[in-house]
């Protein structure tokens, strides 16, 4: 009597034969033809500061000009067309 495999258990090996072909050679493909400066976090630091200070000038200027709307919309709402005069 001979036991058949099933497509879902061919899936299964295949996965992880890749999965294990994967993870052993990862450290091949990362070190390949690699300088010093490709593992130096500095620039990618250097671009996340930047982003931060850039949104953070824009929310500076997003809450200034809310504060100028809600300011014309009080002094529309406040004025009458008599004490304009």
């Amino acid at each position: 009597m001979s036991h058949t495999h099933t497509p879902a258990e061919w899936a299964a090996m295949g996965s992880l034969s890749i999965g294990l072909y994967a993870s052993a050679s990862v450290f091949y493909f990362l070190l390949v033809d690699a300088d010093r400066e490709d593992f130096d976090p500095r620039p990618l630091l250097r671009l996340v500061a930047d982003r931060v200070l850039v949104e953070a000038v824009n929310a500076r200027l997003a809450l200034r000009d809310a504060a100028l709307t809600a300011a014309a919309l009080l002094a529309l709402l406040t004025i009458t067309p008599e004490n304009a005069r």
